[in-house]
C-alpha cells in the first residue's frame, strides 16, 4: 500500500525535476547498492562483468526509480511545509541516538555524518507521508476495472502530450 501511495503522490507533482537532483539520487542509489552487496562479497565491478552492463547502463536502470523518489521527496517536503510539520530538538536528539544504536556507532560520529538539518528534513518527510497515509481513501477495485482505468489514463496522457 505504501508503494502505491508513494507513486500517486509522485504523480501529483507538476513541473520539471532538475536533472541534477535525479543524478544525485541515482548516485545515492548506486552507493546504497554497493553498501548492501559488499557484505555478500559482491562488488559493483563483479556485478557489471556478470551482467554484461557498463556502469552507465546500470545507472540507467536506476533512473526511473530515482525520478519517482525525487518527486516523492519534493512533494512530501511541500506537504510538510503546508502542514507546518516541525521537529523539536529533543526529537532530533532521540533520532540521532536511535541511528547510533542501529549502526552501532558513537552518537557524535553519527552527528558528523548526518547534519541536523538533513535529519530534520527526513523526519518531516516521514511525518508528511504518515499524514497522507492516514488520510488516504483506499478503494478496492476489480483487476479488470483497474486495467481499464490505467489504459484510459495512459491514452489521456499521450493525447495531452501530443498537443
Amino acid at each position: 500500500m505504501e508503494n502505491e501511495i508513494s507513486e500517486q503522490i509522485a504523480k501529483l507533482l507538476e513541473g520539471e525535476i532538475p536533472p541534477v537532483m535525479v543524478e544525485n539520487r541515482v548516485n545515492d542509489m548506486l552507493r546504497e547498492w554497493e553498501y548492501r552487496n559488499r557484505y555478500a562479497g559482491v562488488t559493483l565491478n563483479d556485478y557489471l562483468k556478470y551482467t554484461g552492463m557498463t556502469r552507465d547502463m546500470f545507472k540507467a536502470t536506476l533512473r526511473g526509480t530515482a525520478v519517482i523518489q525525487v518527486k516523492l521527496r519534493l512533494a512530501l517536503e511541500k506537504i510538510a511545509e503546508l502542514e507546518n510539520i516541525t521537529v523539536s530538538d529533543e526529537e532530533l536528539e532521540e533520532r540521532f541516538k536511535d541511528l547510533a544504536e542501529e549502526h552501532n556507532m558513537d552518537i557524535e560520529r553519527v552527528k558528523e555524518a548526518i547534519s541536523a538539518k538533513s535529519l530534520s528534513e527526513d523526519v518531516k518527510a516521514e511525518r508528511a507521508f504518515d499524514l497522507v497515509k492516514e488520510s488516504a481513501e483506499i478503494t478496492e477495485v476489480d483487476e479488470k476495472d483497474f486495467h481499464k482505468a490505467e489504459e484510459s489514463t495512459d491514452s489521456e496522457e499521450s493525447t495531452g502530450s501530443e498537443e
